[in-house]
Formats: structure tokens, sequence, C-alpha cells
């Protein structure tokens, strides 16, 4: 067997460890081990401000640039090492491992959601087409400048450790890394995207929300919420391939713009209507104050989804509307 056939599995593998390790890394600091690069989950207003607005566009590039860096370095070293390997096997070997313990094996789970497949779906397919790109570009183009020499290597790892020393010594002696009025700054920026969504929402979906909240008696922030936090985890474009997998499997999954279960295709005024059915009967005022922590809040909330960030998330909005939006706690856009 070819050594470079080797490299390539050796290569596979480090992908597979590199996802592993972020995955592990991340489940130490949380209670419930999910990563935060799955972008099925739920984000907090505060976790989205902090570039999840762009959170798809972060997530694939996020699964592909560590491949597609890897796969160079593979097709640069058979080149240089190992010329009698056929290039594009050794990719697709390298790729098909890193994915074999993980989505492969997901992708085929009966434990797994239809939601769940479709991002082990899209795991594979990046890294397919990342493969495919440099194998393409390994084939058509002499890429062995990439290939690193043991002498280079130990060089570099010397000078690695001395700059990541000096980097540590220099914040720490400078505290550059300091925020002044952090807390007033986050707050500030959080409360101003939801005002934004809030308007951006009204202007489209205003008279349809009334609407519904009116013919199910149910409260009109509450709903505004809703939709602005599901409008925020669940973008158009997602929604769209939702709506899609509903039709041609006849699956169940939550779907329009206000995200609610359905076995068809629902369009997002049709997802809010259903929304404000499933709240009904529900009635948040403008004193009720502490909306973080009343608990009648959050159990309401809970009616429509249980989920600890949801609710905390949503109650968050909730009192940002409280205070900068009054006008949603008036008699003209109640439910009654």
């Amino acid at each position: 067997m070819e050594w470079g056939y080797v490299a390539a599995i050796v290569a596979g593998l480090t992908i597979e460890a590199f996802f592993k390790l972020i995955k592990y890394k991340d489940s130490l600091n949380r209670n419930n081990p999910v990563s935060k690069y799955e972008p099925m989950n739920y984000m907090s207003v505060t976790q989205y401000l902090s570039g999840g607005d762009r959170k798809w566009l972060k997530y694939i590039c996020f699964r592909t640039l560590p491949p597609l860096i890897v796969l160079f370095l593979l097709a640069a070293v058979i080149q240089t090492y190992s010329p009698s390997t056929i290039l594009w096997v050794a990719i697709l070997l390298a790729t098909i491992v890193s994915v074999l313990f993980r989505d492969l094996k997901m992708l085929f789970s009966k434990k797994k959601m239809i939601s769940e497949k479709l991002i082990h779906f899209m795991n594979i397919f990046l890294i397919l087409l990342a493969g495919v790109s440099v194998a393409a570009i390994g084939t058509m183009y002499d890429v062995v400048w990439l290939a690193p020499s043991l002498e280079g290597l130990i060089d570099n790892l010397w000078s690695s450790l001395l700059v990541a020393m000096l980097v540590v010594l220099y914040f720490d002696a400078t505290n550059m890394s300091a925020r002044v009025n952090e807390k007033y700054s986050d707050e500030t920026a959080k409360n101003n995207y939801i005002l934004k969504s809030y308007d951006k929402i009204q202007a489209r979906y205003g008279q349809h929300i009334t609407e519904a909240s009116k013919k199910h008696n149910a409260s009109v922030p509450l709903l505004y919420a809703i939709v602005i936090f599901e409008d925020m985890n669940r973008p158009a474009v997602l929604r769209m391939i939702e709506n899609i997998i509903v039709k041609v499997f006849g699956v169940e999954l939550t779907v329009g713009i206000a995200q609610v279960k359905s076995k068809k295709p629902l369009t997002d005024v049709q997802s809010i209507s259903l929304a404000a059915e499933i709240i009904k009967n529900t009635d948040i005022s403008k004193n009720s104050a502490d909306m973080i922590s009343n608990e009648l809040i959050k159990s309401k909330i809970a009616t429509y989804n249980p989920d600890p960030v949801y609710i905390e998330s949503v109650a968050t909005i909730l009192k940002c509307f409280s205070i900068y939006a009054y006008d949603l706690f008036s008699n003209k856009h109640s439910g009654r």
C-alpha cells in the first residue's frame, strides 16, 4: 500500500479529531453538552449579537476551512514525497474517513430527527465539496510549495512557542483585553437589536399579528417576541428548505417564521396564526415589571417551547418591550 494513502487516512482522522476536540472542549463549559457550532440549536439574543446574524456563514466556514487546510497539506505532501499515489483517490479517502465516524453514522441513525440529519448531510456535502476542490486544484497545479520540511517544522514550533509566550506576557502586563462599560454596551446593543427587529417584523407582519392575536385572545407582545426570536434563529433560506422537506417527505417539522410543527408547508402568515392559537388566552401587561424572573410569564412562554434558553430569551425580549415599546401593551394592540 502506497504510504500516500496512509497519509490520507491520517489526514481524515486529523480532521475528525479536530472537530471532536472542539465539541469536547465546548461540552466542559455546559451543563448540557451541546456544541455551540450546531446551528439547529437556539441561541440567546446575546449570543446572536456576538455574530449570530451570520451563524450559517460562520458554520460553513467552520466546517470547511479546517478540512481545506488539511487536504491542501495532504496534496502537497503527496506531490512532494509520494508522486506515485493517485491524488484524487487519496483526497477522496481522506474525506470519507473524516465523516465516517460521525456524520455518516448519524445520517443513518434512527434516533436522529430529520432536522439533525439535515445538518449531517450538509456536513458531508461541504467536506466532499472541499475534497473535490482540492483534488481539482492539485491535479491542475503544483502545490509542493505547501509541503513542510522536518527542519522547517522544528523551527516553526520553537518560533510559535516564543511568540505565544511574548503575547501572553504583553497582555498580562498591559491588560489590553479589558473593556470599559462592557456590560452596559452589551445591554444597549441587545436592546437596539430587539427594537430594530420589532420594527422589521411590524412593518411586514404587524397586521397579521394583530388580527391573529384578536382571533385567539393571545398576547401581542408575546407573539411578537416569539416571532422575533424564531426569525433570528431560522433565516428565510432555512425555512424554505424545511418547507421543501415537509412537502417531499411528509414528515413533521417546525416550519414558517413562527416555527410551528406541521406535516405540510406553511407560509409565514399561516405559522403566525397557528402560533397565536398555541398561546391563546394569554395576558401580559405592562405591569408585569420583572419579566425575566416572573414565573407566570415563563410558564406562558413554556407553553410554546419549554427549552430553558428559549424561555429566558423570549422573556428578555418582553422585558425590552416593556421598557422601550410601551405601545405594544396598549388596548389598541391587546388581544381583547
